[in-house]
Formats: structure tokens, C-alpha cells, sequence
């Protein structure tokens, strides 16, 4: 550790301006960052009827339509079929409960 007070003027005044040209040595060197591609996940989407099921569902819920039973139990299966799609989509995972009307809230 360099005690600066025991420095002449001079010596700080050199040992300033040495520093300043290091300084200046490394900014205007190259900057060499590795980078790493990263992998992009594989995501199985569910078919065309099935997707066009989900935003009919989607549909209802954010204009507080009725969504009937067997249309809850079709939308769980894709949920669950495809949980992947549906979570990269940020879909909820039902159209009943809280999760559901959290989607609604923020996504309207």
C-alpha cells in the first residue's frame, strides 16, 4: 500500500499521471467477453382446434362469459398435456380460481 502522504509533490504529481496512463492503456484496449449460446427449450405446442379451444376459454373468462364444464375439463387436459406451452404463453393453468382471475387482471 502506498502511503500518499509521505509523498513528495512531485512523486504524487508522477505517480498520478502514471496512473492516468495505465488508465488510458486499458480503456482503449480490446475487451474480449466470452459468450456462450445459450440452448433454446424445445416446446411441443398442442394442435390448432386445441389452441383455438384455450383462447376461446380465455375469451370468455375476460368478458365474464359462461364457461361450461366440459370446456373446464378440456382446457385442464391441454394445461396438462402441454403445461410447457402453456407456462411459456403464460396461460393459466385453469379457468376457475385465483390463478385465472390473476390472468384476467393483469392480462385484459
Amino acid at each position: 500500500m502506498i502511503e500518499l502522504e509521505k509523498l513528495s509533490t512531485t512523486d504524487l504529481a508522477n505517480l498520478i499521471s502514471a496512473a492516468m496512463n495505465e488508465y488510458q492503456r486499458r480503456l482503449s484496449a480490446p475487451v474480449v467477453m466470452k459468450t456462450t449460446e445459450l440452448a433454446s427449450p424445445t416446446v411441443i405446442a398442442p394442435t390448432e382446434s386445441d389452441k383455438a379451444h384455450v383462447a376461446a376459454c380465455l375469451r370468455l373468462l375476460k368478458t365474464d362469459g359462461i364457461i361450461r364444464a366440459e370446456d373446464v375439463r378440456e382446457y385442464r387436459r391441454i394445461a396438462r398435456d402441454f403445461a410447457d406451452w402453456m407456462r411459456l404463453k403464460r396461460y393459466p393453468d385453469d379457468v376457475r380460481g385465483a390463478g385465472a382471475r390473476r390472468y384476467v387482471d393483469f392480462n385484459a
